[in-house]
């Protein structure tokens, strides 16, 4: 199987969160090509659960699709910083919540077909209020808890568009034994 060769590399456009790359390549095919990858540090995502299965959600507007929408928490990954501590920092910035109880639950890859980035999907429970957040900051409009059973339903009835949300979500619950 013929595979992908980089040929060289260009950065195009970079700032703290992300680099802009034009590669010049050889596709499998043999054919010399172009391709435009975005660079990101890794990612994680949140699934913040109660002992009742209830999971926190966020509301958030995202200033790219112009659209509030339902999502569980997330973040990016600081230089040095270890995935838990990044979530415990997300978790804790979004939701006001700190987490005794977190796991890595897997991995994937967010969006693949233009980007090597990988997100990290972090389970967390035993929760406390934190005396502070940052959702105003963060564009966060309100937070709520669902069972499982509403957030399947969400999922379904479109109310959660995130892709890297779903991903994860199902990522955690398969991984939790939560649905089969």
């Amino acid at each position: 199987m013929k595979k992908w060769k980089k040929i060289s590399s260009q950065t195009v456009y970079a700032n703290p969160w992300l680099q802009l790359k034009v590669d010049n390549v050889i596709n499998p095919e043999g054919i010399k090509a172009t391709y435009s990858v975005i660079e990101r540090k890794p990612s994680v995502f949140i699934f913040p659960i109660t002992d009742k299965n209830e999971i926190y959600l966020i509301l958030i507007e995202r200033y790219t699709t112009g659209e509030e929408g339902w999502e569980i928490p997330a973040g990016g990954v600081l230089e040095g910083e270890s995935f838990i501590s990044a979530a415990k920092r997300e978790l804790m910035e979004e939701t006001g919540l700190i987490s005794k109880n977190l796991v890595i639950a897997g991995s994937f890859h967010t969006i693949n077909s233009i980007s090597s980035q990988m997100a990290y999907t972090v389970i967390a429970k035993d929760f406390n209020p934190s005396l502070t957040s940052l959702q105003q900051e963060e564009g966060i409009n309100s937070i709520k808890k669902v069972n499982v059973k509403d957030l399947l339903q969400m999922i379904e009835k479109n109310e959660i568009k995130d892709g890297q949300s779903i991903t994860a979500i199902m990522q955690a619950l398969l991984f939790m034994k939560l649905i089969k």
